[in-house]
């Protein structure tokens, strides 16, 4: 019995020992998958955007299924369901969103991007505006993808927040109409913010647990011994 009751109390501990909740990301749908829909891409514009979509557009744009026919392989590392195309029927697509940072704290911002593999190359424009001042302005481009090969790369900058009242964007900025850029994963995180670190609780039962579990194991081998 005693064989049976230090390994469980053990188990117990070491299973209530979660690690503190990760970073949270600032962006409202990130990944564009807080909102279903059937087939295999829709079209979003200023009048028909749903509110938990989160991010608010000009032009239009689509939102399609990363393993549908216009998704491509292999999609983003650690990607959802559906990715953006920044032009989705027209010339001109953008999308931007609203945010409150700190002042004086430092962002980190990142997110995956391709061309659209049916055309040669897209290009786009993004950029965060803090207090009515454009912060960040910068530029990239992709070309060749194609739907075998979708070559999807990581942009990743900091910036210190100069004010609080902020919005972000991206705008295409070259491509064929219906047909852009690519983006998926859009993070904003406060890097001074804890990574998923156990709490000073959850080291106490993490070290509880492996002293119950070495006691269960030095009883076991008495026991055993004596059986011998």
């Amino acid at each position: 019995m005693r064989r049976i009751l230090f390994p469980a109390a053990a188990a117990v501990c070491l299973m209530g020992a979660q690690p503190a909740a990760a970073a949270t990301n600032l962006i409202k749908n990130g990944g564009f998958d807080d909102v279903a829909f059937s087939g295999e891409y829709v079209v979003y514009d200023a009048t028909n955007t749903p509110a938990d979509f989160g991010w608010s557009v000009l032009g239009n744009i689509d939102v399609h299924r990363n393993d549908g026919y216009f998704g491509g392989d292999p999609d983003p590392v650690g990607a959802g369901r559906y990715a953006v195309d920044l032009l989705g029927t027209s010339s001109q697509g953008s999308i931007y969103q609203a945010l409150t940072l700190e002042t004086g704290k430092t962002y980190r911002l990142s997110f995956d991007y391709s061309n659209n593999p049916f055309i040669a190359g897209a290009a786009m424009t993004f950029g965060i505006a803090i207090d009515g001042t454009l912060a960040v302005v910068e530029s990239v481009g992709h070309s060749g993808a194609t739907t075998n090969a979708m070559d999807w790369q990581t942009y990743t900058l900091e910036f210190t927040a100069i004010g609080s009242s902020a919005a972000i964007y991206f705008n295409n900025t070259a491509g064929n109409p219906g047909s852009g850029m690519y983006l998926d994963s859009v993070a904003l995180y406060d890097i001074s913010e804890p990574a998923a670190v156990p709490e000073p609780a959850t080291w106490a039962l993490m070290i509880s647990g492996f002293g119950l579990a070495g006691t269960a194991l030095r009883q076991r081998r008495r026991l055993t011994g004596a059986a011998a």
